[in-house]
Parts: C-alpha cells; sequence; structure tokens
C-alpha cells in the first residue's frame, strides 16, 4: 500500500458483483470529470503518478476527479483471483456509467488509465464513449503474454499477465491454465484490439525503458490507435513508473484532458 493516508469512500457501488470503493473530489462548478483506472498491483492510493495528478487536476476547481479500488485491490471486495480481465472491464463500466448518471451527468467524462488499468480502458471505450482518454503504457497483447509463462509456472485462477506483474509470492504462474481460460483472454484481448482501431482523442505515453511492457509492444499499439485522426503518442525515457519524468508526463496528461 501507498505511504497517503486512506480516507473513506465517497461511495459504494455494486459492480460485477462486488462492492467497489469509490472517493469523488467534486469542485462547485465542474466543467468535465476524470476517472483514474489503476493497474495490476496498486489500488487507487499509490497507483504512480495518480496522487499528485489528482492535485493537478484539482488546482484549477474546474474538474471533478473520480477513483475507485478495482475488485481484489485496496478495500474492494475480492481476492486475486477477481483480477480476471472481464471482471475489471466490468468494474469500470460501472464506475464509468454511475459516474456518467450521477455524478457528472451532461458533462465530458474522460478516462487516465496506467498500466494494465490503461488496458481496461481502451477494452471499455467503445461502451463508455469517454470523451478523452491518457494511457500510461498499456500492456494489449494479453495472450502471448501469458502463453510465454506457460510451462514454467503454475498461476491457476490469477490474472493472465505475466509474473512481473504482481507481488512477490502471490503469482503461481501460467501452467495450469484451462484452454476455457485462454479462450476468455481471447475475447478479451480482441476487444482491446477492436477499440484501438475505432477510438479517437487517445494519449498513448510509452516507454523506451520499460522493462515491464516492451516499447515494441507500445509501437504496435500506436499502428493501431494511428489509423484514427486526434490520437497521439508520447514517447519518454523511464520506468514503468514514469519516475524520471512525472512532472513532464502529468502535465501532458492535463493538458490533454483539460485541453
Amino acid at each position: 500500500m501507498g505511504s497517503e493516508e486512506i480516507s473513506k469512500p465517497s461511495l459504494w457501488l455494486d459492480v460485477a458483483g462486488r462492492r467497489t470503493p469509490v472517493w469523488v473530489h467534486a469542485p462547485e462548478r465542474p466543467a468535465r470529470a476524470v476517472i483514474t483506472s489503476h493497474g495490476l498491483t496498486n489500488d487507487h492510493r499509490d497507483a504512480p503518478l495518480f496522487g499528485d495528478l489528482r492535485r493537478d487536476l484539482l488546482e484549477d476547481g474546474d474538474t471533478v476527479v473520480v477513483e475507485f479500488d478495482y475488485p481484489g485491490s485496496g478495500l474492494a471486495d475480492g481476492e486475486l483471483k477477481d483480477k480476471r480481465f472481464h471482471i475489471l472491464r466490468m468494474a469500470l463500466e460501472g464506475v464509468v456509467s454511475h459516474v456518467k448518471r450521477e455524478i457528472a451527468p451532461g458533462l465530458p467524462v474522460s478516462i487516465v488509465g496506467r498500466s494494465i488499468g490503461g488496458t481496461v480502458a481502451l477494452a471499455t471505450a467503445p461502451e463508455s464513449r469517454p470523451a478523452r482518454m491518457a494511457l500510461m503504457s498499456p500492456p494489449f497483447e494479453l495472450t502471448r503474454n501469458i502463453a510465454s509463462l506457460k510451462g514454467d509456472v503454475d498461476a491457476e485462477g490469477f490474472f493472465p499477465l505475466p509474473y512481473w506483474a504482481a507481488p512477490s509470492g502471490q503469482v503461481k504462474g501460467a501452467r495450469s491454465l484451462s484452454d476455457e481460460f485462454f479462450e476468455e483472454l481471447e475475447v478479451e484481448e480482441r476487444r482491446v484490439r477492436k477499440a484501438a482501431v475505432e477510438v479517437t482523442d487517445t494519449l498513448l505515453v510509452s516507454s523506451t525503458e520499460d522493462p515491464k511492457v516492451e516499447s515494441e509492444e507500445m509501437k504496435r499499439l500506436w499502428e493501431m490507435l494511428s489509423s484514427r485522426s486526434g490520437n497521439h503518442h508520447m514517447v519518454v525515457e523511464s520506468d514503468h513508473n514514469y519516475e524520471a519524468v512525472a512532472d513532464s508526463v502529468r502535465s501532458a496528461i492535463k493538458a490533454w484532458i483539460c485541453g
């Protein structure tokens, strides 16, 4: 968990069959809303960049910032096995629907996603129709990534991403994954790929030095995103958390979302 003190959720939603905590930071006269979508091993508090990004987005007093914990993370119901891709997708879809209906009706609603949280945001885009998206190193070749582990490790019931993406000792790998598991994952990857050639107004941020998401994978994703006008690719030299370039990445995301 991050060092930031946890606060009481603004509300709880029942999404994907699980109680999900949601934090709403709302100014008096909002012009837009932004939902943050954290990564696999984080929650809304300690996802890299998100705390400072929240403060950046709130400082002008015209943006509603909505944060939540995915099933199996933070205060949300669930365990590691609940971090299957379709469950995360259903959770984000539920949050977006509630924000559009109850928190920011009539306002443009955007999504900022980091790592797998960005992949989930991309997968939901055709249905949730965000005004804009900012995606930070979203791994999208899901079946290739997990298939590369098969035979090396054993990850029954765990989320389909390489073992580097999870805390030490919590992943068992891929040896025992069933054919049904891979069929489910293939369906979700097709959803992501379809969205990648349909979405507009999307900022992709990737790093040439990322040890977790290969830069070549991000180039392949950009090839799909670039088929539509209105998308942009920001390439930086840093790690998966963008620690060396955090200020410039946050500034670019804020300008993209609020511009």
